[in-house]
């Protein structure tokens, strides 16, 4: 189910376990205001850093009957989600008790705001690199980029600023960070106004809302293949990749003789 943040009412009034410590887990809990998570679910915890996280909230997921409850929601920003659901799952807990962090950055109004702004890249090493091809992609109006301390004065054709020089384009910018640092760029931002989950945002972050938010606006053809049949089946989430091993096992499930579109 891609519940969006206009659903987002399925984190209210639950327990929320987020397993998975990292940006995508800092910006989740910026981007939906969680002020109060019950624990961190993180196996690996010395090599990452923590953004945003209480040591004393990290478990094992070795101790995760101790959040074995109907009232539970596990909010999951792992990359081995598979392993985390099949451990979920095998507490006696169901679909309901987890949402996958893909999901609820079903998000237009977010990444509208970022396609609407001005763009600051703040990062221009090896984690750039790997991502530029997707920024270019994107088609995001970049018009600068920052570092922590500006070594060059151009890159790319496009004016290079210091951290301290951002300030000066608070409100007027949005920041997509493309660093490995980005625990201390996290709270160097914050120090200087902006905003987490508003006003800036990890590059895994943004491309998981760009994949997820954007429109389709491309015309397709359908074949009819309806057979006569009376009724239909649409099924209208899950076209996204990511999604497909979780959508596909519930519609294998339904034992509906009706016709499905997807």
């Amino acid at each position: 189910m891609l519940i969006g943040h206009d659903d987002g009412k399925i984190l209210e009034n639950r327990q929320i376990v987020i397993w998975g410590i990292g940006p995508v887990q800092a910006d989740i809990q910026a981007i939906f205001n969680l002020k109060y998570i019950a624990a961190y679910i993180e196996d690996n915890i010395n090599a990452i850093k923590l953004i945003n996280v209480s040591k004393e909230l990290i478990i094992s997921s070795k101790d995760l009957s101790k959040y074995a409850s109907k009232e539970t929601l596990f909010l999951l920003c792992t990359e081995d989600k598979d392993y985390a659901i099949r451990k979920i799952l095998s507490l006696g807990l169901g679909e309901e008790n987890y949402v996958l962090a893909e999901e609820l950055l079903l998000h237009h109004e977010l990444i509208n705001a970022f396609y609407q702004s001005d763009i600051t890249v703040f990062g221009i090493g090896n984690t750039y690199e790997y991502w530029k091809n997707d920024l270019n992609e994107s088609k995001l109006n970049i018009t600068r980029f920052a570092l922590t301390k500006r070594e060059v004065d151009k890159f790319n054709q496009k004016d290079v600023i210091n951290i301290n020089e951002l300030e000066n384009f608070n409100g007027k910018t949005k920041i997509v960070v493309t660093s490995i640092y980005y625990n201390e760029i996290y709270k160097s931002l914050i120090s200087k106004g902006f905003a987490p989950g508003v006003d800036f945002i990890h590059i895994n972050t943004f491309l998981i809302l760009n994949n997820l938010s954007k429109n389709i606006n491309i015309n397709y053809k359908f074949i009819n293949r309806s057979e006569g049949n009376k009724s239909l089946l649409v099924v209208l989430s899950g076209y996204k990749e990511i999604l497909w091993g979780k959508v596909f096992d519930r519609i294998k499930n339904i034992a509906l003789e009706i016709l499905m579109c997807v």
